[in-house]
């Protein structure tokens, strides 16, 4: 909605660039940077409460702003002040939970997220009605109130002791040494770039041969949300029942049929029916992988080696939608069907990438019996 309202201000397409920049890129290209900050500092539990703060206040910036410029500003603030608190957040977690209920406890986290993607996706017909603008914006404040409210309940969280006079250096180098680590580095950022692929595509999908409209396309994005809010309810116990690997792998067999499905569906029902079920591995994805990278990077360096799996993922999703617009450019010169060998090589992909995870992904829990 915040690029359509942009358009509506008279954006060019150079301002509609800029925002997909800044959208898609800051958060990643930051990353380092903000991991190595929040392993310096060492206060995970301030930069969470400044970093929550920032984000509400931008959000209000944003909806009672009303030219392109100050929307960019205001929004490239948003970006890093979330980029900080993605990974503020994994360093808590991983200090404030044991490898054995990890999951268990990153569960109502992931629900907390899926919960402001659905108030997102239901406010956002409204954010920029003026008529609702006062509504906003003490919607916000309130927002507000309850990020400072959180940020303040887990400052006086009994923490572990902090490890102090270690050498920041020398602990990355031992952490980016970790087998498991490093392979997870590469299996995440292949997860990133096979799950991209289908990106680019899918809105000629729904637009061009199913015929959703802009206020059906919503409710897609709605239902998968639900299932995933619901599917974050028990997924975490499953996660430190049977272990982080079963999860993981299931997750990727499972979206290796959205491609497929994608090019079957043919109405708006079968589109809800495919987002509904879209919400299961999507859940089952985004909390394993969430929950293993706190178990394969070391307290004491958290910060600096998840960013550097945020940035290749980042990265992942950036070469996976490229290598989809070449490839579609590519095949419409020889007048093929872009969307079916798109989806037909994202489906190869995903495959593949279901593979690499069954043969060299490895366990960081032992499953509970």
């Amino acid at each position: 909605q915040l690029k359509l309202y942009l358009v509506q201000l008279g954006a060019t397409a150079a301002h509609t660039g800029m925002f997909s920049i800044i959208a898609n890129s800051v958060p990643t290209m930051s990353q380092p940077l903000f991991g190595w900050l929040i392993d310096i500092l060492h206060k995970p539990r301030l930069i969470l409460i400044v970093g929550s703060i920032s984000a509400s206040l931008t959000v209000l910036l944003i909806s009672l702003s009303n030219t392109i410029e100050t929307i960019l500003t205001d929004l490239l603030l948003l970006m890093i002040s979330l980029s900080i608190l993605q990974l503020t957040l994994i360093v808590l977690l991983g200090i404030l939970t044991d490898r054995e209920s990890r999951g268990k406890h990153t569960s109502p986290v992931m629900m907390a997220s899926s919960l402001s993607s659905i108030i997102a996706l239901l406010a956002g017909s409204l954010v920029f009605q003026e008529e609702v603008r006062n509504a906003i914006f003490y919607a916000v404040i309130l927002s507000s109130l309850a990020f400072l409210f959180s940020g303040i309940s887990i400052y006086f969280a009994k923490l572990r002791p902090s490890l102090l006079g270690f050498s920041l250096l020398k602990e990355f180098k031992i952490g980016f040494k970790d087998i498991k680590y490093r392979r997870f580095l590469f299996l995440n950022f292949f997860t990133s770039f096979s799950l991209s692929t289908i990106w680019p595509i899918v809105p000629f999908i729904l637009v061009g041969r199913v015929g959703i409209g802009l206020g059906e396309y919503p409710l897609l994005l709605l239902s998968s949300n639900l299932v995933s809010l619901v599917a974050y309810y028990k997924v975490g116990d499953v996660l430190d029942k049977v272990g982080r690997k079963p999860v993981m792998i299931l997750s990727k067999l499972m979206l290796i049929a959205v491609p497929p499905a994608f090019l079957l569906v043919g109405d708006f029902y079968q589109t809800l029916l495919l987002y509904i079920f879209i919400g299961f591995p999507a859940a089952f994805e985004r909390i394993s992988t969430n929950v293993y990278t706190i178990d394969v990077t070391r307290e004491e360096v958290r910060g600096s080696l998840s960013s550097i799996v945020n940035f290749l993922s980042g990265v992942g999703i950036l070469l996976g939608t490229t290598f989809t617009s070449i490839l579609s450019s590519i095949l419409l010169t020889y007048d093929l069907d872009y969307i079916l060998y798109t989806m037909l090589a994202s489906f190869i992909l995903r495959g593949a990438n279901a593979l690499l995870h069954i043969l060299f992904l490895q366990e960081t829990s032992a499953p509970m019996h």
